[in-house]
């Protein structure tokens, strides 16, 4: 399904500096991390305006069928969040994103999220969000790219897999390609990706840097401009 975002560059976009988060207010007891959990999250489509507030437009991912309310909570959560804004050029410009609010105490990591063995040799001496006493990393702020002409083109859509390392701030680090749908859909994909943000892993209450492998499917479109707007 579609979604018509708020007005903005999307992330990813070549030459624009994604917005930085400056504080993220929830009321205590929001969310939870526990080792084999992530949280559950509703997805609130946004537009970051040029003074770094944050105006939701559409829900992406509801958990209204479930936990009655949440929506409405979240919108008003993402309010409330303040960022650095987005440049372009060295000028602030309004930023069209995702922001994902956490609801504890969560669902059992799926099958699929465990560790892929390729990424293992890759993550070396990292600490690992599936392993005893480390929290899983929550996604927070996203965006899906645009879909690539020539990948249109193919009716090959697919999904692109990316071990992504998550570091004590929450922005993302060195990434790998696990899953490839070609030159065309990888690159934007990464672009993206670089641009997430999220709550970090954290070990013993201390904030460290972990790595988890993360999705992006295209023909899956959120709707939304590309270009940039007054």
């Amino acid at each position: 399904m579609a979604w018509e975002i708020g007005a903005g560059h999307r992330l990813g976009r070549p030459g624009l500096t994604a917005p930085i988060l400056k504080t993220v207010p929830m009321p205590p007891g929001l969310y939870q991390q526990e080792h084999g959990f992530q949280a559950d999250t509703v997805d609130v489509l946004v537009t970051i305006d040029k003074d770094g507030r944050v105006k939701p437009a559409a829900i992406q991912k509801s958990l209204d069928r479930t936990k009655g309310g949440l929506d409405d909570q979240a919108r008003e959560i993402v309010a409330n969040w303040v960022f650095e804004p987005g440049l372009m050029k060295g000028k602030p410009v309004r930023v069209a994103a995702v922001l994902s609010v956490p609801f504890g105490p969560g669902h059992a990591m799926p099958p699929g999220s465990q560790p892929d063995p390729r990424s293992l040799e890759w993550a070396r001496g990292l600490r690992s969000p599936y392993q005893p006493g480390v929290s899983t990393p929550i996604r927070i702020m996203s965006m899906t790219p645009a879909l690539p002409a020539t990948v249109a083109a193919s009716g090959s859509f697919g999904s692109v897999e990316i071990a992504a390392e998550i570091l004590p701030d929450g922005a993302i680090g060195r990434m790998l390609v696990l899953k490839s749908v070609g030159k065309a859909g990888d690159g934007p994909a990464l672009s993206v990706v670089k641009e997430w943000r999220f709550l970090p892993a954290r070990a013993d209450g201390v904030p460290v840097t972990t790595y988890m492998v993360v999705t992006i499917s295209y023909g899956i479109s959120y709707g939304g401009p590309d270009g940039p707007t007054p």
